[in-house]
């Protein structure tokens, strides 16, 4: 917030000067143009995916560890950071694409336990809310963290890893980590919107602090409503 306050008010010092100086130039008439275009930037920004959300994060991290070599079992860990913006809310609601039904669903709001509920258990994915006891005022930070476990999921010799954004976000982390007896090749981000995949960057897996296992990380900032991010690797 500290950060957000300092750079809007050097913002608004700059465009003071910048006016100050073309009026002593030019003249008033271009003093009203550009306050008119200053004007419509201000409500472009106004009606931005950014303050129409009703959440800001300002990180996710996702942590997804694949146990064993077969692929069979894994274990999801995100810290999410966020606010909410415009309004009071009581709850996030969360869709889990997984061939089986996600297992061992925990969740926690500030450090303190929270419920979770499956709302319903589609084919081919999990609908589940992460309830809080009472409902979050807006302009406070959180952080919430979910974990749960995946069955039978990254079973084939090609297989990937998608996020979908559906909040505006200011930094993104993903962290898939392997065993050392099965690590995996060909690795590449994607970034996609709609059925347009840009390519990001190829990834290589890095040692981690367990012996054991190596991580792929992706990370990336500024996060677009809509988009999706896919890592994708055979093994």
């Amino acid at each position: 917030m500290i950060l957000w306050i300092i750079t809007i008010l050097g913002g608004i010092s700059s465009i003071i000067s910048l006016i100050l100086y073309i009026e002593g130039v030019v003249g008033m008439a271009p003093v009203l143009v550009a306050f008119g275009v200053l004007l419509g930037l201000l409500i472009l920004v106004a009606r931005s995916a950014v303050l129409r959300s009703p959440v800001l994060c300002t990180s996710t991290a996702m942590s997804i560890n694949i146990t064993d070599g077969t692929g069979q079992q894994c274990r999801l860990d995100k810290i999410q950071k966020f606010m909410p913006l415009s309004r009071h809310i009581t709850r996030f609601q969360d869709t889990t694409v997984s061939q089986n039904p996600i297992e061992d669903l925990t969740a926690t709001l500030d450090g303190l336990e929270s419920t979770v509920r499956v709302l319903d258990q589609p084919p081919g994915s999990t609908v589940w809310a992460h309830e809080f006891q009472n409902a979050l005022r807006p302009w406070r930070r959180h952080v919430r963290r979910v974990h749960y476990t995946y069955r039978d999921c990254f079973t084939q010799s090609r297989e990937w890893y998608e996020v979908a954004v559906i909040y505006p976000g200011i930094k993104l982390e993903i962290d898939l980590f392997f065993p050392r007896s099965r690590i995996p090749t060909n690795i590449t981000a994607y970034r996609m919107t709609g059925s347009v995949a840009l390519e990001v960057k190829d990834l290589t897996p890095d040692g981690s602090e367990d012996p054991s296992t190596v991580v792929v990380r992706f990370h990336t900032w500024l996060v677009r409503v809509g988009t999706r991010y896919r890592i994708e690797w055979t093994w």
